[in-house]
């Protein structure tokens, strides 16, 4: 049985799709939300949390910001650089699960920030993450993202 369109990723990972400049995403298994709703403060009037944590994760370009990690994270700190975005790349998809209600967000710089959810939830199926992309179009290349209950 041929498995050509599986590709086996690191945690995290980035990757591109699509030929030229491609559509740039970024993914991890981490539960960053979480920890960083736990411990960030937020001045002034937001809107929307998640968006506004999503917004942090783009500015500071790392899916774990936070040190000393939470003591439920299974980090190595000496490895904190590889959860860094990679400098030459800026992302328009960051994939972010977590055991927060699902969305998928346009934030900083237009980046959609995905949480897919969970395919398994205990006594219950879970959801994941459809994403239409457009590598070829200049502005809007990420079409459309549908989190799909199982």
């Amino acid at each position: 049985m041929a498995m050509d369109n599986i590709e086996l990723l690191t945690n995290p990972s980035f990757i591109t799709v699509g030929a030229g400049r491609g559509v740039n995403i970024g993914l991890t298994s981490l539960s960053i939300l979480e920890d960083l709703s736990a411990e960030c403060m937020i001045l002034g009037p937001v809107e929307d949390r998640i968006s506004a944590l999503c917004t942090a994760l783009v500015k500071q370009r790392s899916f774990y910001p936070l040190y000393p990690p939470s003591a439920n994270v299974p980090i190595d700190t000496h490895g904190l650089h590889r959860l860094e975005f990679p400098a030459e790349q800026d992302l328009d998809i960051m994939v972010v699960p977590s055991r927060l209600k699902n969305f998928a967000k346009k934030v900083h710089r237009n980046v959609v920030c995905v949480n897919p959810g969970s395919i398994c939830k205990y006594d219950r199926s879970g959801t994941y993450a459809e994403i239409l992309v457009d590598p070829s179009s200049s502005s809007d290349r990420v079409r459309r993202v549908s989190v799909v209950h199982v």
